[in-house]
């Protein structure tokens, strides 16, 4: 049993999928990148109390009896995780918990960049310091299948490991972009959610030709071929936006929304190249370009937009840890 009073504190970045979105679901690579955006999670045992769980935003705000937490009903993400772990050790009755998410949200809006999967990790590496459990990425793997997640685990690699990772049938391996290649990144001013938007793309994406399909699948291998020059990367990443714009009108699914549609048309005008990042339709959208210039023209078209430019960077670091008795 861990040793009283003991605190954790743990933080991972958040992410931006940046080709291979969907197409990483049918055993096809995708490239994500971890972003300077890190959730915060801490954790104390306590002599007395139950569990206190707070958030900032406050989207936990409560205290509760463990046994509470585990129960089926809960079913939610703290519950969840806690309950792989009550199978596997034994749980503290008394603990604070505290996550702050507050870099993903602006002005209230969250921005989609990965805060879900962020305090999925933080949640895993939390319990795992706290009950001296041994962290592994196979675990956290079965932590995220157990909250009945259908995805391809890329978003919550990403914030466990940090940089640029590819993701291709299921193992994952360390990248670093193309010497030349520039990056922006957009937000659309509202949110999407994830999960349903995976489980329209499965429906429709059956229905669709096996040409298109595989031409998807086949562009997503061509862009993870291609990380070895700049303008190799931005031609092969430009065919897998056509082919994966092809696929989204085919299927009516609305993955280019009217925002990301229009940052993609002002983009191609300034010789850059737009795409939705992720699950599309609201959240994020990602610029890129091998001149500099054709970003900063891009940035002066959109003035009068409903989007924001985000400052983001690489974050190279994933998830961290620290304890103190």
């Amino acid at each position: 049993m861990p040793q009283p009073f003991r605190h954790i504190s743990v933080s991972s970045p958040g992410k931006l999928v940046i080709a291979g979105e969907y197409a990483v679901l049918y055993d096809a690579p995708a490239l994500s990148l971890a972003i300077d955006r890190r959730a915060q999670c801490t954790l104390k045992m306590s002599e007395e109390g139950l569990w206190q769980l707070s958030g900032s935003p406050p989207f936990w705000n409560e205290s509760v009896p463990l046994q509470e937490l585990l129960a089926e009903s809960r079913n939610d993400t703290v519950g969840t995780v806690l309950s792989w772990f009550s199978h596997r050790t034994s749980l503290p009755e008394h603990v604070l918990l505290h996550m702050d998410t507050t870099g993903y949200y602006a002005e209230r809006q969250k921005l989609g960049l990965g805060s879900s999967a962020s305090v999925l990790v933080n949640l895993y590496a939390s319990f795992a310091t706290l009950t001296e459990l041994p962290m592994n990425v196979e675990d956290l793997l079965d932590v995220y299948r157990a909250m009945d997640q259908h995805g391809s685990g890329v978003d919550v690699l990403t914030c466990y490991y940090g940089g640029l990772i590819q993701l291709k049938r299921q193992t994952t391996s360390n990248e670093e972009f193309p010497s030349g290649i520039y990056l922006d990144f957009y937000s659309v001013g509202f949110s999407t959610e994830t999960r349903s938007m995976v489980e329209r793309f499965r429906v429709a994406f059956d229905g669709l030709p096996v040409t298109l399909q595989d031409s998807f699948i086949t562009a997503a291998h061509k862009v993870a071929d291609s990380l070895t020059g700049g303008l190799q990367f931005l031609s092969a990443l430009q065919h897998f936006v056509q082919v994966y714009r092809d696929v989204d009108f085919e299927a009516g699914l609305a993955i280019w929304s009217t925002p990301h549609e229009t940052m993609y048309l002002l983009a191609t005008e300034v010789g850059a190249l737009y795409k939705p990042s992720g699950a599309g339709g609201g959240d994020v959208g990602v610029a890129v370009a091998t001149d500099p210039q054709s970003l900063a023209a891009l940035r002066n078209k959109v003035t009068e937009l409903p989007v924001s430019v985000l400052d983001l960077q690489k974050d190279s670091n994933g998830v961290r840890i620290e304890q103190t008795a």
